[in-house]
This record gives structure tokens, sequence and C-alpha cells, in this order.
């Protein structure tokens, strides 16, 4: 059976060749000769997207996750005996821990870069707060500010997708009738810090902003700031030590928005609707007609969304249009994304049970701080 079968693919390859030689101009193809007996078609096609394996990061009912320190590596923060506390690596098959970095018990860890090199963390001495920087590499720190507890508003220190830029939102209650808002930003790679004043608008006061988002270049950004039970989008750039706002726009929940490239962000309107706007022309476009959230790939090259009904999906990017777009998961209602540097792995926070009827918006759980229930237990999705 095999000679025989042998036999007929040498006779194909002859007839392509044959064929090849009378089209006038010499052509190559590749023919590849299976193995086994199984057939050609064994379940499809295999993009970009085909999920290969799933893994639930049982660790995290013992610390928090902060992110991602390499293409497979997740960093966590766990308490140890006696009150100790340390900076910790899970990797394939993620069921085991090893430690990067022993924390000081008066630091409080917070962001990680996206190259995974660096992690902020608050610590307070005499009542002041003092901001840092802590290299996984070789745990040393460095200090960048001191400041009042009352001046910190930001929720997050956030980094530029460039791992460059480190920013944060500070307020002051001068003047008294009115506050002021500034955008502190620290150059990391230039070891500069530049601060930038927010105008107030005129009978207004000054904005409590949550966090920044400083784009690659360092020439824009925006801010989010929640006033009651909304949320909201600001977009600008800096000139002379003043932010000017160009556009706004308010969220869904607690707000989602990232820069798409130096000039475009990406945002999740209240109405379920994801806009990308263009600094250069003002210009404000549909991404897509409806989502519950997203995230953004750090190149930028790919997004993952999801759907009211719990579906969850991964597309590639390209200018204002979302192409290939695939079902990745079923049953999912995520609160917080994030890609692998390699964009291999989707880290996803949030119920795994499909909602009843129409959802509700999910609080979102900060992954550095919160430990996950067994509801909340974060997965990765792994492609092929």
């Amino acid at each position: 059976m095999k000679r025989k079968r042998l036999r007929t693919l040498v006779w194909l390859m002859i007839c392509v060749m044959m064929l090849a030689s009378c089209g006038g101009r010499p052509q190559t193809q590749t023919i590849i000769i299976p193995d086994t007996d199984e057939s050609q078609n064994s379940g499809g096609q295999t993009g970009p997207f085909e999920v290969q394996k799933i893994y639930r990061i049982e660790l995290a009912t013992k610390g928090g996750l902060i992110g991602w320190s390499g293409a497979d590596a997740l960093l966590g923060y766990f308490s140890g005996p006696g009150g100790s506390q340390s900076l910790q690596e899970i990797k394939p098959p993620y069921d085991n821990l090893l430690q990067v970095l022993e924390v000081d018990p008066k630091q409080f860890v917070f962001d990680l870069s996206p190259d995974g090199q660096r992690i902020t963390a608050i610590e307070e001495n005499d009542g002041k707060y003092e901001l840092k920087l802590l290299s996984l590499a070789d745990g040393t720190e460095q200090k960048l500010s001191t400041f009042d507890p009352s001046q910190l508003t930001s929720k997050w220190f956030t980094w530029s997708d460039n791992s460059r830029y480190l920013s944060f939102a500070s307020y002051t209650t001068q003047p008294e009738s009115k506050g002021q808002s500034d955008i502190v930003v620290y150059d990391v790679q230039n070891g500069t810090q530049a601060t930038y004043l927010v105008p107030i608008p005129e009978g207004s006061r000054a904005e409590l902003y949550s966090s920044v988002h400083v784009a690659d270049d360092g020439n824009s950004a925006f801010l989010l700031y929640q006033r009651m039970d909304e949320t909201w989008i600001v977009v600008g750039t800096w000139k002379d030590g003043v932010f000017t706002a160009q556009y706004k726009h308010e969220l869904i929940g607690d707000g989602q928005a990232a820069w798409m490239n130096d000039d475009q962000v990406a945002f999740l309107g209240r109405d379920g609707t994801l806009y990308t706007y263009d600094l250069r022309n003002e210009a404000v476009t549909v991404l897509l007609d409806s989502a519950f959230s997203f995230s953004l790939s750090g190149d930028h090259q790919y997004v993952a969304y999801s759907k009211g009904d719990g579906t969850l999906f991964a597309g590639k990017l390209q200018g204002n249009n979302v192409l290939n777009a695939k079902q990745i998961y079923q049953g999912i209602l995520p609160s917080q994304m994030a890609w692998s540097p390699d964009n291999r792995r989707l880290l996803i926070f949030g119920g795994r049970s499909l909602l009843k009827g129409k959802p509700e918006p999910v609080e979102v759980q900060n992954p550095e701080t919160s430990l996950q229930s067994a509801e909340w237990l974060p997965f990765i999705i792994e492609f092929k």
C-alpha cells in the first residue's frame, strides 16, 4: 500500500514539473510528502491566533500579578514568613515561583516597565513619600522624588510603551479657590524630569487626574480623570511647560485607552464603541462598533477585545481597521488584559462565568494589589 502511494506521489511530481515547463516561464513548487497516512485536512488552517494552550494561574491566590517580565514570564508580588515581601517570577507551566527581588516591608510596588526591567515603588519616610525605581536585574534602587501624601492623586505611575517615560499627576490646594494639577514626567533614558501645568478652564476647579499616559516620542499625552460615576479622557500636547488639551471624551467604566502610535489614541467610549483620535487632523474614527474591553499589543500590531456576550477576539491592526479578527475564547468578561512582549500570549483578568442577560459593568481588580478569588483567577491564552 505504501509503495503504491509513493508511486502515485512520484507521478504527481512529474506531472507538476511537466505542466510548469509548458508555461513558458520556469516556476518552482514545493510538495511536502507527509510521514504518516493522515489527511492533509486535519483541523483547518493555523492562523496567527490559533489557540495552543490555556494556563490557569493558581498561584495568583497567594499574591498579586504585576505583568510580563519576559516573553513567557510573569512577575508577581508575594508575602512570606515574618512579614517579608518579594517579587517572584512565574514561568511555564506557571506552577512554581522563582524569587527575583526581596522588597523592603516599607515599600509598596506599583507598575512594571513594559521591557520588564524596572518597577516603581513608593516608600514612606517621616510622613513623606519617596518614589523609587527598583532594578529587577541587580536590585539597585534609584530615588526619583519626594512629595507630600496630599499631592499624590494618581492611582498609577504609568510607563510609555517604549519604557522611556514614567509619569504621574500631582495636585496642590494652591490657589485655595481652584487648586492646581501638574503632570510630572521622568525621562529614564536621559535622567531628566519635567513638570507641566494643566490649565483650568474659566469657572472650573482643577481636576484630580488618576493617571497620565505619555506617547513614545514624549511630545503628547492623554489623561484620565473621574467625576462622580463618570470617567473621561483628555488628549493633548505640551509646550513651554503647559499641557494643552485638544480632545475630550467620556469612557466606559473606569476608563480604557491606549496609544496606537505617537499621534493616535484608541479609547473605549461609554456607548461601547472603540474609537481612535488623531492629534494631527483631530479626526475621530470608529475602530470597532461594539466592545466590552480591549488591549493593544506592546508593538501596536494586534488588538484583543471582548464583546458583551462574553466572546473574546484577537485581530491585526492596520490603519483604522481590525483585520482577520478571530474568536479565541468564549465565556469571559475581562476586566483587564495584557499581551506578552512577543505577542504569543495573552494574560486575562476577569470573571470566567458568562453573565446572564445584559452584562453589568465589571469592577476592575488591581492585579498589583489584589488576591484573586477562585472565580477571578487570571489565565493565559497561548497561541501557536
